[in-house]
């Protein structure tokens, strides 16, 4: 009995040996044949060539209340245009920055849109923003993403509105108020 218990445990202890002769070949064997390339790879990427054009910088002065359905026709606007020179489609986030006003304007009713081909893209309101510095008479504002991930193959024509929306109120702390920022424009070659 002794002696067949050792016979099995040798059985078992050669085919586990054996087991694993085998698996370490294989696993050698599939390592070298797909990282045995000895030629040079050439990793090429996207390029993309991007315009906006027109001054892309939006001031406004002496700003005043007016109704929301006046927007397109009452607003500051500052019309742009973002032409894609590139040989691909690209995927642009188009931000404004660089943001300064008159800290009567850090208010729910001072809006901005944004517009392409006369129809509204996204609205909201400076009031909204997250990254406002506040000090003396003057917000600033870092960034805001007016809008992302929009794919485009030649030329897009935009159109950003601000204004102070009329709420029936008196709104005279908004009135004579002052605006600046900037469009910047981040893309990638989809």
């Amino acid at each position: 009995m002794v002696e067949a218990k050792i016979d099995t445990d040798k059985k078992i202890f050669f085919t586990l040996v054996l087991f694993l002769i085998v698996f370490g070949i294989g696993r050698a064997y599939a390592y070298f044949s797909a990282n045995s390339n000895t030629n040079t790879e050439t990793v090429t990427t996207a390029t993309y060539d991007l315009k906006v054009e027109n001054d892309a910088i939006l001031r406004a002065d002496d700003i005043v209340p007016i109704k929301a359905s006046d927007v397109t026709t009452k607003a500051t606007e500052l019309p742009f245009t973002i032409t894609n020179t590139s040989d691909g489609v690209i995927i642009a986030d188009i931000n404004l920055t660089g943001i300064t006003m008159s800290k009567g304007l850090d208010d729910i009713n001072f809006k901005w849109a944004l517009y392409s081909d006369g129809t509204k893209i996204t609205e909201d309101s400076f009031y909204n923003a997250t990254n406002k510095v506040i000090k003396d008479d003057i917000v600033t504002i870092d960034n805001i993403v007016l809008t992302n991930n929009v794919e485009i193959d030649t030329t897009k024509d935009y159109k950003l509105y601000i204004w102070i929306e009329d709420n029936d109120e008196p709104q005279n702390t908004l009135q004579g108020s002052n605006f600046e920022g900037k469009i910047t424009v981040n893309a990638i070659q989809k």
